[in-house]
């Protein structure tokens, strides 16, 4: 008698990329994309690349409305490394209605005339979430082979020592800290969930280091969470690798005012798949009793899996809430690690995740939906 094995969200995880060292760029390249930005490893991996003689395609900076001026103090020296990369080197704006639309044709051209699937390599390194899960859904619904880049900084703000010597100045309402105030909640076509019974409200929150954001979140999307959050307001707090910096979480969850009473998780930040583990855990849980919504204001591993989460269900809706500003002088030092994501073949990789929920015969070569 053959035997039946449910293929099971855990065995795709399982399955997943590692989050690896990024030791060897690949020398030819269809479209590397990546973002502007303030930080000082905006640069690393672009000037990497070309000096290591990587040649593409076309190349691609990402903006956003945010921080403009700060931002393009980088604008030229990115240019020049993605020039000398590539002759086709241009400008998208992620805060534009059309950047799917115009990042879906871009890939397309890249298609066209050729068998071969295109290399697209996605530098995450100082991409905002709301550019990131814009992006790494059109890239996961194409059919390209996918690579993740990403440049930690070398010491993020506030260091433990700033946060001790003056917590004021990094928590309270109207001074600067790591950013300022909340210029808009954003939703997004790619991500509008489909609330469509009158079912009562559930958020899920990665919180940053500032409370502004998560408030005008739960505010948003059902105002008496706000004065009482019962169980409806679930908490994702990051744990930064490194023991230096485990007093983040700590502080965060001070900063955010969750009580230990609150429904939370910590996930690593750059653990993107228990970040999926999670999220699914709490959606099975909730999915029948509650119109979900997610806002990833956490790290940009976390956005990944978060983009992953919401493949598996577009019944969630995301919101995205965007500070008025960045404090650019105080956000982080230097350039720290390299890393790489080889996601691979696309066409691949949602297989692994359509297939959830499917039984297997025998060895897995046949399977058949569950009734």
């Amino acid at each position: 008698m053959a035997n039946l094995a449910a293929y099971e969200l855990e065995d795709a995880i399982a399955a997943f990329p590692e989050v690896e060292p990024f030791i060897r760029a690949p020398q030819r390249i269809d479209l590397y994309l990546c973002a502007l930005g303030f930080e000082p490893r905006c640069l690393a991996l672009a000037n990497q690349l070309a000096t290591g003689g990587s040649t593409a395609r076309a190349c691609r900076y990402i903006e956003l409305g945010t921080n403009v001026d700060d931002n393009r103090t980088n604008l030229e020296s990115l240019k020049d490394s993605l020039s000398a990369m590539s002759q086709d080197v241009d400008g998208l704006n992620a805060d534009d209605i059309d950047y799917e639309a115009a990042l879906t044709d871009l890939l397309a051209n890249l298609r066209r005339g050729t068998d071969c699937t295109p290399l697209i390599v996605f530098d995450i390194s100082v991409a905002a979430n709301r550019l990131l899960l814009k992006t790494f859904k059109v890239l996961l619904e194409a059919d390209v082979d996918l690579r993740v880049l990403y440049a930690e900084a070398a010491a993020y703000h506030p260091t433990e020592d700033e946060f001790l010597q003056d917590r004021e100045k990094w928590i309270t309402d109207g001074k600067l800290g790591t950013e300022v105030g909340v210029s808009s909640i954003l939703p997004t076509s790619g991500y509008s969930g489909q609330h469509l019974d009158p079912l009562p409200n559930c958020v899920i929150l990665f919180p940053s280091f500032r409370k502004d954001r998560s408030l005008a979140v739960v505010s948003k999307v059902d105002e008496t969470l706000i004065t009482n959050p019962r169980q409806e307001v679930i908490w994702i707090v990051g744990s930064p690798p490194g023991v230096a910096n485990k007093w983040r979480t700590g502080a965060m969850k001070s900063i955010n005012e969750i009580p230990d009473t609150a429904p939370q998780h910590e996930v690593s930040t750059f653990d993107y798949k228990k970040t999926v583990e999670i999220l699914e855990r709490i959606y099975r849980e909730r999915w029948t009793h509650f119109n979900l919504t997610v806002s990833p204001l956490g790290s940009k591993l976390q956005g990944i899996g978060t983009a992953i989460f919401c493949y598996l269900h577009p019944d969630v809706k995301l919101l995205f809430a965007a500070p008025q500003r960045y404090n650019a002088k105080e956000w982080s030092i230097g350039v720290g690690n390299l890393w790489c994501v080889k996601f691979g073949e696309t066409v691949q990789f949602r297989k692994s995740l359509d297939n959830i929920g499917t039984l297997r015969i025998d060895d897995g070569a046949q399977r058949i939906h569950r009734p």
